[in-house]
């Protein structure tokens, strides 16, 4: 009779359960077996087990994909890691052979398996991943609350390097959560004058302030003028839209010759934009989609301190409670929640 283990599995739209499924095995040399020490709940989450589903997912996946963990069994084929070694997960796994891939836009894969969402991942006791999929970590001695970090900032690295952000430029950070507030941190330590953050939650709010941004509610006041006046009538040299959909705002406080970079995504989301407004002012718009070969950087950021996210974990729950938080996010409670895998 087969192992079996505890998980969280996306059943239907706003139905996630946490069920006892069968542990995965070991069916190809290269994979690994990882005891899951934590994975962290991302907003694509949140998307997924929401009525109407914003996310697509295929029913019956174990969801999860900002997590870490103990590499407890090698295939024959592996090599570079060995039990006992704590690894992060790296979810997307790329085809390898698709003209993206092979054009230098593996991020863009046609034919890419997202953890967590068609693809077992990490909101389990144990997880199966390829060992192409793995890095592991220098310092064995990192928290896991920290280590779970390293997917989302591995995504904001990425985008790092697709604008250009000078010592002395005015930024402007759409959104406080968990994206928002890594943000604020990298554009710091890049050497940003201000950084102005828009938010309406009060929790996200008085993170931001910790952080040392200048945070404007769009419900009581201009953001733009806001902007402006923090500026001193310049505008923001680089807005990055961490929410998805906010087109509109990033261009309303952007400086001519400015940077806007488009991170958050919402799928249904729809803006009504004059083309005019972008090449008037040379505005340079960027997308950015989630990790492309910057997993080792992002790694490298929380272990040697350069950034630093106290608050942004608030919430961790064992998984038996994951409901709690989701609701917590949800209810506006929460900035990041952490879920422990096994006790």
């Amino acid at each position: 009779m087969k192992e079996t283990m505890k998980a969280a599995v996306f059943v239907a739209d706003g139905d996630l359960r946490i069920l006892e499924v069968e542990k995965p095995e070991i069916t190809h040399p290269n994979e690994v077996l990882i005891k899951v020490e934590g994975c962290a709940i991302c907003g694509s989450d949140v998307s997924v087990v929401s009525v109407p589903r914003r996310h697509p997912a295929t029913p019956g996946t174990v969801i999860g994909h900002e997590y870490m963990g103990t590499v407890v069994e090698t295939g024959n084929g592996v090599n570079g890691f060995s039990v006992g070694e704590r690894v992060v997960v790296e979810p997307n796994i790329v085809c390898g052979k698709c003209d993206m891939c092979k054009t230098g836009h593996s991020n863009l894969c046609r034919n890419m398996l997202l953890t967590g969402f068609h693809y077992n991942g990490g909101m389990a006791e144990y997880s199966v991943m390829p060992d192409t999929q793995l890095h592991k970590l220098k310092n064995q001695n990192i928290d896991f609350e920290l280590a779970v970090l390293a997917e989302p900032l591995a995504c904001i690295v990425n985008s790092l390097n697709k604008f250009k952000i000078s010592a002395g430029d005015y930024c402007v950070v759409l959104g406080a959560g968990p994206i928002g507030l890594m943000y604020v941190e990298l554009l710091k330590a890049s050497g940003a004058a201000k950084i102005v953050v828009s938010e309406c939650i009060d929790i996200r709010k008085e993170a931001a302030e910790k952080l040392g941004a200048i945070v404007v509610d769009p419900r009581r006041e201009s953001l733009a003028g806001a902007v402006m006046e923090k500026s001193n009538g310049a505008g923001a040299d680089v807005v990055i839209d961490c929410v998805g959909g906010l087109m509109n705002d990033a261009l309303g406080c952007c400086a001519a010759g400015g940077q806007v970079i488009l991170f958050g995504l919402n799928e249904a989301a729809e803006n009504m934009v004059r083309p005019f407004d972008i090449s008037h002012r040379e505005i340079r718009v960027l997308g950015s989609y989630v990790v492309k070969e910057s997993f080792p950087r992002a790694i490298r950021l929380l272990e040697d301190g350069v950034v630093r996210f106290d608050d942004v974990v608030t919430h961790i729950y064992h998984l038996d409670d994951i409901q709690k938080g989701f609701d917590a996010i949800k209810n506006g409670e929460a900035i990041k929640v952490i879920i422990k895998c096994n006790q």
